[in-house]
């Protein structure tokens, strides 16, 4: 269960791939609307691909990219069952004045 940012009450998340319920989450408590955080474990992705170069060299350094590699999926399927939520920014404003450029000029 995953808190709400503005309440701190427990909130049930949905299915991580359930897009259309992770448009509509709301707080039941005080009715805020609430998105997920960007999982931060994707960071530690692109230097899975340099150690399994240097694990090529040596058994010690092959040994440490597979626990890498490991570590970094497990914290990835982590934060995807433990989403991080956050307040849903407001859209931005629609323009008062509009240019009708197809009109007849005046």
């Amino acid at each position: 269960m995953a808190t709400c940012p503005a309440c701190a009450h427990d909130i049930q998340t949905p299915f991580f791939f359930n897009l259309d319920a992770w448009t509509h989450l709301t707080c039941p408590q005080c009715k805020a609307r609430l998105e997920m955080k960007a999982p931060r474990s994707f960071l530690m992705a692109p230097l899975m691909a340099p150690l399994f170069v240097v694990a090529q060299q040596r058994r010690a350094f092959e040994v440490l990219a597979f626990s890498y590699s490991a570590v970094t999926m497990i914290l990835v399927l982590w934060e995807s069952f433990h989403p991080k939520l956050r307040l849903r920014q407001k859209p931005r404003p629609q323009p008062e004045v509009q240019l009708k450029i197809n009109g007849p000029s005046n």
